[in-house]
C-alpha cells in the first residue's frame, strides 16, 4: 500500500511539473474597428537621402514623421552638411536633360514646405545652408 501511494504521488508530481513545461496558448489579438480605421489613411513613404555623399534610405509613416524628417535634414544642412533627398529608390538616368529649380529662404518652415512640394512632384532636393547670409539654399532637380 505504501509503495502504491509513493508511486501515485510521484506520478502526480511529474504530471503537474510537465504541465508547467507546456507552451502557453495565446489568444489571437482582435483589433477593434475603431483602431483599424484609424490607421487606414496613414501615408507611408520610402525616401533615399544623401548626407555629405553617404547614401541612406528610410521608410516613414505619417505626415508628422515626414515633416520631422525634412526638418532634421534642414538642421543637418544648417550644421554644414550637404543633404539631398529624393522619393523612391533614388536612381537617376544618365544623359537626360535636367530641370533645375532653386529656392532661397531664411525661414526654415518655408524651406520645409518648398522641399515637401518639390519632392512630392518628383524632384530630388539638395539642401545647403549659407551661414554667411543666414539662408537655406534648396535646389530641386528632375532628371
Amino acid at each position: 500500500m505504501r509503495k502504491q501511494f509513493r508511486t501515485v504521488a510521484i506520478m502526480a508530481l511529474l504530471a503537474s511539473l510537465s504541465a508547467g513545461c507546456q507552451k502557453e496558448r495565446v489568444a489571437p489579438v482582435i483589433e477593434s474597428e475603431a483602431i483599424g480605421y484609424g490607421f487606414a489613411n496613414v501615408t507611408k513613404r520610402t525616401v533615399c537621402y544623401t548626407v555629405d555623399g553617404v547614401n541612406y534610405q528610410v521608410t516613414l509613416t505619417g505626415d508628422a514623421a515626414w515633416n520631422d524628417f525634412l526638418r532634421s535634414m534642414l538642421d543637418m544642412a544648417e550644421h554644414g552638411c550637404t543633404v539631398t533627398v529624393s522619393a523612391g529608390n533614388g536612381t537617376t538616368q544618365q544623359g537626360v536633360a535636367k530641370e533645375v529649380v532653386t529656392y532661397t529662404t531664411a525661414n526654415k518652415d518655408d524651406a520645409v514646405a518648398w522641399c515637401d512640394n518639390m519632392i512630392n512632384n518628383g524632384y530630388a532636393v539638395t539642401m545647403i545652408y549659407d551661414s554667411e547670409n543666414g539662408v537655406f539654399i534648396c535646389t530641386a532637380e528632375r532628371k
